[in-house]
């Protein structure tokens, strides 16, 4: 239901983009590349998606989350209906 696409692009791999990649995936129990067992989260690591001010960023469904912190980027995804 939910395309979650983690950058770890240059400027976002500076600014600690593993450590969300590392918490989003155990908080969801998806590995990059996979799909969560109900199907509702899809977790894809990207090289660039073009934000690099906004670094560390993500895009879910469409929508620029930029700023990351690992804690409150899981909170926003387990919102997500």
């Amino acid at each position: 239901r939910h395309l979650v696409r983690l950058c770890d692009g240059t400027a976002c791999h500076v600014r600690s983009a593993a450590k969300n990649i590392e918490t989003v995936e155990k908080a969801l129990g998806v590995p990059a590349g996979g799909t969560s067992e109900d199907y509702k989260y899809t977790l894809e690591i990207v090289y660039c998606l073009g934000s690099c001010g906004l670094a560390p960023v993500a895009v879910v469904d469409d929508q620029v989350h930029g700023r990351l912190t690992p804690d409150t980027f899981v909170e926003k995804l387990q919102e997500l209906k």
